[in-house]
């Protein structure tokens, strides 16, 4: 399986356009962890909002139909929670500062985690199993997307190093 690793949202558009013109039937579409930053976001996504409802993530009653066709679209991405046990021909993982590479060892940033009003127990392991999750939905080539933000270069290179083709 091809894997490609960008910092531009541009790339994968362009990657797209390529993929509709040679493989018409495939699918793809924006992955995203319910975990990710919106400011992270943005430097890949300028104007998106992924809060709670956030209008450029997809609704728990639409994931069928963005399976279907929508997920083409780039325009919404679907969380975790709505790609469980479903794959793409080729997803597109947007990181969001949530699951880093940091001095050679992988981090869940636990700061945006409150425990005083959440129940999560573990909220690290929540969020390197999001990735898990995220990361296994691939059928025939997958690209990830890793914003410009200093948070990212370690994860950035971390992928290049491994032998990802860049796109």
């Amino acid at each position: 399986m091809r894997i490609f690793v960008t910092r531009s949202f541009e790339a994968v558009k362009q990657r797209t356009r390529d993929l509709n013109k040679n493989h018409a039937e495939w699918k793809y579409g924006i992955l995203i962890s319910n975990f990710a930053e919106q400011s992270v976001i943005r430097k890949a996504l300028p104007e998106w909002n992924i809060g709670w409802n956030g209008v450029n993530v997809v609704a728990n009653d639409r994931y069928g139909s963005w399976f279907a066709a929508d997920c083409k679209l780039l325009n919404k991405a679907c969380s975790v929670y709505g790609n469980q046990g479903l794959e793409l021909d080729c997803p597109i993982v947007i990181f969001g500062g949530e699951y880093v590479r940091n001095n050679g060892k992988w981090i869940a940033r636990g700061y945006k985690y409150d425990r005083s009003k959440n129940s999560y127990k573990d909220p690290e392991s929540i969020v390197e199993n999001n990735f898990r999750v995220l990361l296994t939905r691939a059928r025939k080539e997958m690209i990830l997307l890793i914003p410009e933000d200093d948070i990212l270069d370690e994860t950035y290179q971390y992928f290049v190093s491994m032998g990802m083709d860049l796109l």
